[in-house]
């Protein structure tokens, strides 16, 4: 039996590229920032912002993260690796090319 090398351990930090929501208070267009619209009498929650009054936009960013788990499947010519992390706001699971050393690698590969 081989081993299989992965390029990170268990408790490793490394850096990953994720969404972050970022919420500004803006006044909504359709509900005039109430999260309510009135059709034909009825009341329903504003579909332009669900109800929450705010806007928000997503904007990627490089966060440090501790590997938890790593899974590695064998197939016919590589392995693919897939890591398990935990990070500021959550966990995420993701292939190794989608995991990096340092901040800056992990940022260059958003293109900036």
């Amino acid at each position: 039996m081989g081993t299989i090398s992965t390029q990170y351990n268990v408790g490793d930090t490394v850096y990953i590229v994720v969404d972050v929501r970022a919420e500004t208070a803006v006044a909504c267009p359709i509900c005039s920032s109430t999260g309510k619209v009135t059709l034909s009498g009825q009341e329903f929650q504003c579909p332009a912002c669900g109800g929450q009054k705010t806007r928000g936009a997503k904007t990627r960013s490089a966060v440090a993260a501790t590997v938890l788990q790593i899974q590695v499947s064998k197939c016919e010519e590589r392995c693919q690796v897939l890591y398990t992390m935990q990070h500021s706001s959550g966990r995420a699971s993701l292939p190794e090319v989608a995991v990096f050393a340092t901040e800056a690698a992990a940022i260059a590969s958003m293109g900036g």
